[in-house]
């Protein structure tokens, strides 16, 4: 779904994703979806938080009707962009 959203494939790689996320505390499965909208998923298997990134805080997406429904609380994590893998991989293309 990233590359849907985006328009091309992601610096870090599922995998390297999946790293990243399962070695958090609170994290208990890290799924893997091609669905741009996750509301079946949250149907399915009622999760007790759902998370996006902090740039959705404030805006409306298909997910958060069906989280309110079903009792999933919707979590904003991050902060502001500071860097951005896209800048990385444009630094690391002029530096090869």
């Amino acid at each position: 779904s990233f590359k849907k959203v985006k328009g091309k494939p992601p610096l870090f790689t599922f995998i390297d994703r999946v790293n990243i996320l399962s070695g958090l505390e609170y994290v208990d499965y890290v799924v893997k979806v091609d669905e741009l909208n996750l509301t079946d998923m949250i149907l399915k298997i009622r999760p007790n938080y759902f998370v996006k990134g902090i740039d959705y805080k404030g805006k409306l997406f298909p997910e958060h009707h069906t989280a309110h429904i079903v009792g999933t609380k919707i979590l904003f994590l991050g902060e502001k962009k500071r860097f951005s893998s896209t800048e990385l991989k444009n630094t690391i293309n002029i530096l090869r």
